[in-house]
């Protein structure tokens, strides 16, 4: 789940603290693979983590945040 660069990926951020649990991303992930198979535009992982319930928007902000500090 890295991408070539080594940056950390939004789900494995989010997974590292505590937000949501290994289900919980496959879920989302699951959901983004066939948005794509299905030609249509592929939503952004913590969105589809808040629409499922298993993250608050301020939690997302969280991760960002902590991908940003890097």
């Amino acid at each position: 789940m890295r991408q070539d660069d080594g940056d950390e990926l939004f789900g494995e951020a989010a997974l590292r603290l505590g937000y949501v649990n290994v289900r919980q991303l496959y879920a989302a992930l699951t959901k983004q693979r066939r948005a794509e198979r299905a030609g249509r535009e592929v939503p952004r992982i913590g969105a589809i983590l808040i629409e499922m319930g298993a993250m608050t928007p301020e939690q997302v902000s969280d991760v960002l945040d902590e991908l940003a500090r890097g």
